[in-house]
């Protein structure tokens, strides 16, 4: 059985997807009503707190809009991210997933090297950027 939060499968609509929580399947739930199966993901209006950890946050949503498919949004939340801390290589490497999952390879790419830049030891990001250079046939 699945994990929570995992999605089974697509239903064929773009607002619908089948979801797991509490290792039973939630079937054709709207996109809209997932905030409310996960309430430990909903954190969209801390992104406008006033914390030190406002960069986290930006973060956090971005993981979250991805999650629930809104890749545009969430792309901004990395935007976000990086425009409160530069040096954040957790918002260049979470916007180098959402970047690779949306067929943006090479702008990923960049993502993930200024990540690496940052933090060298990221396997993930080491990994990510291996699968970009497979797709565009750079390896």
């Amino acid at each position: 059985m699945p994990k929570d939060g995992d999605y089974s499968q697509e239903s064929g609509l773009t607002d619908r997807r089948d979801v797991v929580r509490d290792n039973t399947i939630v079937e054709n739930t709207s996109l809209e009503t997932l905030p409310s199966l996960y309430p430990e993901k909903n954190i969209y209006d801390k992104a406008g707190e006033n914390s030190s950890s406002i960069e986290v946050s930006w973060c956090e949503k971005g993981l979250t809009l991805a999650d629930l498919g809104q890749f545009e949004d969430a792309l901004e939340s990395y935007k976000r991210a990086l425009e409160i801390n530069p040096h954040s290589f957790r918002a260049f490497k979470n916007r180098a997933n959402v970047l690779y999952r949306v067929g943006r390879y090479d702008e990923a790419i960049d993502d993930f090297k200024k990540a690496l830049e940052i933090n060298p030891q990221l396997i993930d990001a080491w990994y990510g950027m291996g699968k970009c250079h497979e797709q565009t046939r750079q390896i």
